[in-house]
């Protein structure tokens, strides 16, 4: 991942604006899916794989994985940024940045740790779980705690690679809340790695996104905030 250059601003002048995409920019939820559809696509499945999908055990299966599917896919065509509301404008500590000491600015990281998630693997469309740890230093605005595991959630639901799951996420926080520095950091089992590879079953997967400043002092306070993986 390519770190973005630091932009120097001579001292007595103002750092250049950065406005979030606004709130009301962000889609809405796509139209309902077709239930109907999902279900016969299920009982096709399962005649494909030797299956009799009229048997007793097997009636209401249809039904309750078109349920799992379109909760598990509800985030295709949606914008997650939905999830993080109106961000809240950042008062910056003055003494700061008027005395150039970016050791205090950088203690003003900002994480949540710990956010468990489900997500599906696009390959093979099983479930890699997790838990994501997300920190970043505000520049001028703020997101809600909850709001920002809520961003995880919405990220997650819809088929995707790890790695585009942090890089969603992160990417997301850039645009609605233009912060200096974010670093999305996501653990996780995946089911497709335990069929595949039995021996391999309690492999931990680890990514790690970054954005922003990530070359200079400011950004350790990330990585001290979110602490060791």
């Amino acid at each position: 991942m390519t770190a973005t250059p630091r932009s120097r601003t001579p001292a007595g002048t103002s750092e250049p604006k950065r406005e979030p995409i606004p709130f009301a920019a962000a889609s809405e939820a796509p139209g309902p899916r077709n239930r109907e559809r999902i279900m016969a696509a299920v009982r096709e499945l399962l005649t494909a794989l030797g299956e009799d999908p009229t048997r007793s055990g097997l009636l209401r299966t249809p039904e309750r994985v078109a349920d799992l599917l379109q909760d598990s896919f509800a985030g295709i065509g949606r914008d997650p940024a939905i999830a993080l509301g109106t961000p809240i404008p950042y008062e910056q500590d003055r003494s700061a940045s008027e005395d150039h000491q970016p050791a205090r600015r950088a203690r003003d990281a900002v994480a949540v740790r710990n956010i468990a998630f489900q997500s599906l693997c696009e390959h093979h469309l099983v479930p890699f779980t997790g838990h994501v740890d997300v920190a970043y230093v505000p520049a001028r605005f703020l997101g809600g705690l909850g709001r920002i595991a809520a961003l995880v959630r919405e990220a997650a639901r819809r088929p995707q690679l790890q790695e585009h799951l942090g890089a969603r996420v992160a990417d997301t926080l850039i645009a609605v809340l233009a912060p200096e520095s974010v670093l999305v950091r996501i653990t996780a089992y995946h089911a497709c790695v335990a069929y595949t590879e039995p021996g391999a079953s309690r492999a931990e997967v680890v990514t790690v996104v970054t954005r922003g400043v990530v070359d200079d002092p400011h950004a350790r306070a990330l990585w001290a905030s979110i602490g060791p993986t």
